[in-house]
């Protein structure tokens, strides 16, 4: 029995890398530019930091996902062993 081969990742892998991408810039930004600013006593910093840890819950989850997904698709040839350019 031949091995199926693909010329690319399946397209749901790419739609998370790139979903997963700007979760963890957006959240990285609400963490070092916005909370960063607030005093600990202003109510509104509980508001931000729930908003940070939901998204850092989100990309969590959104990783295993992925992960899963990868675990059980096909990749492209040679991803795995890439050779360094000279």
């Amino acid at each position: 029995m031949g091995t199926l081969r693909v010329s690319r990742y399946h397209p749901i892998l790419v739609a998370l890398h790139w979903a997963l991408a700007v979760l963890i810039i957006a959240d990285l930004i609400i963490g070092a530019r916005v909370l960063v600013h607030i005093p600990n006593d202003v109510p509104r910093k509980i508001e931000g930091l729930r908003a940070h840890m939901s998204g850092g819950i989100a990309i969590l989850t959104l990783m295993l996902v992925r992960l899963a997904l990868r675990v059980g698709t096909v990749s492209p040839a040679g991803s795995a062993h890439r050779q360094p350019r000279a």
